[in-house]
């Protein structure tokens, strides 16, 4: 038996997801690369982290190519269907880049790739707060696995981003419905900072012993825009923060792009709506990047540098530490 849901997906800052001709256009793939990506953090306790078993049930549930090698490793189909509703179908953006707020460093940093040195844009996106940036989703999936997806959809509703630059805050995604999730639950999927970067992917969020490295902005802005601009500061404190630690620059823990391999920054920004303007939450998910692509920072060195991080954000004014009344603002809760 198939579980049907749907769900609205809205836009809470533009996203750039780029189809055949690198412009911005609603389609299925982004999104099911991100509901296979939370089901692996959901699923990861159930089979010890082990990432063999995870990859096995994964190519089982959402379709495998497969070399024949093994009974878990033959070619199947996918039995998770997505499509977006059918008058909304291979939709294209009008967002034309994000043009820099302005030279100052500030700022600019988190318009970084997203428009070129003379402020003219070589990406188009779609539109945040506008008609063209809502979709609604339809899903399908064998009924046995209705849990698992319901809190996948859950964690993509809170903390869900797609697309370019989405690390940074760009393709922050609301849906709805979406019911509360508590801060036990979110604990339930938490794990210290070394047990984190002891695995080779982001398997959970991560925790010290102070709590949840999650943050919320203490402020609503009136729009996306002004939400950026302090997401844009304060990513720029950050990074300014891991510069020189005894002499050593620990920047790379936050990503990098090397001709020799990249890794997408493990401190996450996402943009969302409250009921007085849009908001922003800073949650970590660290892990040990692969030492081939130049990465030599030892793990020792990485976990101080996680929580410099958190010594720095939980003492940031503008921010407030997680709790679960962050999560249940929006239902009045």
């Amino acid at each position: 038996m198939m579980k049907t849901t749907e769900y609205k997906i809205k836009l809470v800052s533009p996203a750039f997801l780029g189809n055949a001709e690198q412009r911005g256009q609603w389609r299925t793939p982004p999104f099911k690369a991100l509901l296979r990506q939370w089901w692996r953090i959901v699923v990861a306790p159930k089979f010890n982290d082990e990432l063999s078993e995870i990859r096995a049930r994964e190519g089982a549930l959402f379709g495998q190519v497969g070399n024949g090698s093994t009974t878990n490793n033959r070619a199947n189909r996918s039995l998770v269907r997505i499509r977006f509703a059918e008058d909304q179908l291979w939709s294209n953006g009008t967002q034309n880049g994000v043009h820099p707020l302005q030279t100052s460093l500030d700022y600019s940093y988190a318009w970084f790739a997203l428009a070129n040195s003379r402020g003219r844009s070589d990406r188009v996106g779609i539109k945040a707060e506008t008609s063209e940036s809502s979709h609604v989703l339809h899903l399908a999936y064998p009924e046995e696995h209705y849990q698992d997806f319901d809190r996948v959809m859950h964690f993509i509703g809170h903390f869900g981003q797609i697309g370019s630059r989405c690390r940074g805050g760009w393709g922050s995604i609301d849906v709805d419905p979406l019911n509360p999730l508590l801060i036990s639950e979110i604990e339930s999927y938490a794990q210290p900072i070394q047990n984190c970067l002891a695995r080779d992917w982001p398997a959970c969020f991560a925790r010290n012993e102070h709590g949840l490295l999650i943050w919320k902005s203490s402020a609503t802005s009136k729009d996306w825009s002004e939400a950026m601009k302090k997401v844009a500061f304060l990513r720029r404190s950050v990074r300014t923060s891991l510069k020189s630690i005894n002499g050593v620059d620990h920047r790379r823990v936050l990503g990098f792009a090397d001709p020799g391999g990249r890794m997408p920054s493990p401190l996450r920004w996402r943009l969302y709506p409250e009921k007085e303007g849009i908001a922003f939450r800073i949650f970590a998910m660290p892990y040990q990047p692969d030492t081939a692509c130049g990465f030599r920072l030892t793990a020792k060195q990485q976990e101080h540098a996680w929580n410099l991080i958190a010594d720095l954000l939980s003492n940031d004014r503008t921010l407030q530490t997680f709790s679960t009344a962050d999560l249940r603002s929006r239902h009045g809760a």
